[in-house]
């Protein structure tokens, strides 16, 4: 398999890049909010092949390491072979939130057999009058 890649924020710098090696590749930890990078962190990145439908499967388990919980958003990006983005648009960032000290699954499943690598961009969130 590919290596997987999870990123995060808007911009990045050298201090905010982890790395985590899953079983099937590397994935790379790049979070651009250096509070969000403080705060957050990746456990480990799980993949499988659904039987039934062929499809990746993957699974990130993300750590709280504050004692507050933490908004959150995440968006899945997926790559074919060749490294090629597939379904640009299709994904919307979806909320989430973390309580202190607690771990979070984040999973998806590929749109189509044709992926075989993914990324996962995580963020804080954009609210409009938000409620925190």
């Amino acid at each position: 398999m590919a290596s997987l890649v999870v990123s995060a924020g808007c911009s990045t710098s050298a201090a905010n890049v982890s790395s985590v090696n899953p079983e099937e590749g590397t994935a790379d930890i790049l979070i651009g909010d250096p509070d969000l990078y403080d705060d957050l962190r990746v456990k480990n990145i799980k993949t499988r092949i659904n039987d039934t439908s062929g499809f990746l499967e993957c699974q990130c388990m993300l750590e709280n390491k504050d004692d507050d919980s933490i908004r959150f958003e995440y968006q899945f990006q997926w790559f074919d072979e060749a490294g090629f983005e597939i379904q640009h648009a299709a994904e919307p960032w979806q909320p989430a939130k973390i309580d202190g000290y607690e771990d979070k699954p984040i999973r998806a499943t590929a749109p189509n057999k044709r992926v075989k690598s993914f990324k996962v961009k995580v963020r804080r969130p954009n609210t409009i009058g938000g409620d925190d």
